[in-house]
């Protein structure tokens, strides 16, 4: 019994091999989109973090101003630092 092949065998086979070529792609590819997904997450977790670091920063920054701001107000009207021969101790 010989095996003869016709070319309608060929087609056969290579429509299969095709056919795993593009599932082993397919494999790959959702591979790649899955773990670009995990990546995405991440990279949304720290934009997160990031803004809300910028938000507390923001504020402390406004805190700082407003303390440079009362300092030169206090100097304009003639307050000066206290050094400590300007304190009088009474026992």
């Amino acid at each position: 019994m010989s095996m003869k092949l016709y070319k309608r065998d060929y087609f056969i086979i290579a429509v299969f091999l095709a056919y795993v070529v593009l599932l082993i792609i397919r494999v790959m590819i959702n591979h790649d989109l899955s773990t670009g997904g995990i990546e995405l997450a991440k990279l949304q977790q720290q934009i997160k973090e990031v803004k809300a670091e910028n938000a507390r920063l923001r504020i402390q920054i406004l805190n700082e101003r407003a303390l440079v701001n009362l300092s030169e107000e206090a100097r304009r009207m003639g307050f000066v630092l206290m050094t400590p021969e300007d304190v009088l101790i009474l026992k």
